[in-house]
């Protein structure tokens, strides 16, 4: 009957193994390549393993071991080391026939690339509660994998889960408030994962995933390209916490259909190419809107603009096709180029707080028919209206 693969069976009693060689300097405990280092007087860190036996000894299940025996001593085991399984030929064999890993309570680390790229066959991992930091790439690359279970850590380091395309559910307990940049990058089958308590995203945390619905009510950061091409992304629930949008975070979701910003700044392109995006809320709290945020937002034809914003950036609904009407806030103070060229507007009303308008800014609205200024003295750039477009001055309001 095979058994379990159990580093502590073989281990135990580790002071009359003949083949052992122990480095006092470095305080390593060695055996047949599986080496261990001391962390203290109680604890070690597994620091790299060969499997030492014949792998038909053995089923598909490894467990890490809570504890080994030395000198008549136990240590506990609260460390995963860099790189820990070895390229070498037997152990790559071992590792792709690995289909569950039993982590053991009390297990506080896993370092940078421990499990990356070697276990083709595992399928679920559930991360103890004692963990508290997990290394980059730790479980990246591993194309069976289907289902994470994330528990103990504050933070998912980056590129931590990348590039596992089978990975379809994610779950996050009340500890991880911070997922880090790339670290669920291209997992492209990702359709569930539970944010409620994660208070930051960062870059490219989720490019290229499959998720539908989105509900980050502690979010306060979304980064860079975070959510950039979720192609099946329809629905975005922030709440007043939001702080920040970065550039190209949601663009190219092009199933997402309505958008509510309650707070903060939304950064260049954020929203670009969502093409069937169509209405968009940015409440009185949302004070900052960068270049080309709606860019090619083609579906896009109900605008409720903040009254906080001084400018409407460049391109920032430049190509919205649908878009034929817009009320821009008293408090806008400017108008970047072609902050609206190519847009459905059939009328435009402009304040009188705006005091400048860029090149092009309503430049092929082909529909636009009559433009209201409020300022008489208001800068223009080139070409800004169509020739044909009817420009009226009147009073401030």
């Amino acid at each position: 009957m095979k058994r379990h693969w159990r580093w502590n069976k073989i281990l135990s009693g580790l002071a009359l193994y003949q083949g052992m060689s122990v480095s006092v300097e470095a305080q390593v405990v060695e055996m047949e390549g599986t080496s261990y280092v001391f962390l203290s007087d109680s604890t070690v860190e597994l620091a790299s393993f060969v499997p030492p036996f014949s792998l038909e000894d053995w089923d598909d299940t490894l467990c890490v071991p809570e504890a080994v025996s030395y000198g008549n001593k136990i240590y506990k085991v609260t460390a995963m080391g860099e790189r820990v399984f070895g390229s070498d030929s037997l152990t790559r064999r071992f590792c792709r026939s690995v289909v569950d890993v039993v982590f053991p309570e009390g297990l506080e680390g896993i370092a940078t690339d421990a499990f990356y790229g070697r276990f083709y066959s595992l399928k679920k991992l559930v991360l103890p509660q004692s963990l508290r930091s997990l290394g980059e790439n730790s479980f990246a690359c591993l194309p069976s994998l289907d289902e994470v279970v994330i528990r103990g850590v504050r933070e998912v380091p980056a590129w931590a889960f990348s590039l596992n395309p089978s990975l379809a559910v994610v779950s996050l307990d009340s500890c991880v408030s911070v997922i880090g940049r790339n670290s669920f990058y291209e997992c492209t089958r990702l359709s569930r994962v539970d944010l409620r308590f994660v208070v930051e995203i960062g870059d490219n945390a989720f490019e290229g995933t499959s998720i539908d619905v989105l509900a980050v009510p502690n979010v306060e950061s979304v980064g860079e390209s975070s959510f950039m091409g979720c192609k099946s992304l329809t629905r975005i629930h922030f709440t007043h916490k939001l702080r920040r949008i970065a550039a190209f975070a949601f663009s190219d979701d092009t199933a997402l259909l309505s958008i509510h910003v309650p707070a903060g700044e939304i950064g260049e392109s954020a929203f670009m190419g969502c093409t069937s995006l169509s209405q968009v809320v940015l409440s009185d709290s949302v004070y900052s809107l960068g270049e080309a945020t709606f860019l090619g937002c083609v579906s896009l034809d109900s605008v409720c603009l903040s009254f906080s914003l001084d400018k409407i950036s460049a391109m920032t609904f430049c190509g919205c096709v649908d878009l034929e009407s817009v009320a821009l806030p008293s408090t806008v103070r400017s108008i970047g180029k072609e902050a609206f060229a190519g847009s459905g507007l059939k009328r435009v009303d402009i304040p009188g707080s705006v005091k400048e308008i860029g090149d092009g800014a309503f430049a092929q609205c082909e529909h636009l028919e009559e433009v209201i200024l409020r300022n008489p003295d208001v800068l223009l750039g080139k070409a800004v209206f169509p020739k044909d477009t009817k420009i009226r001055y009147m009073e401030k309001y």
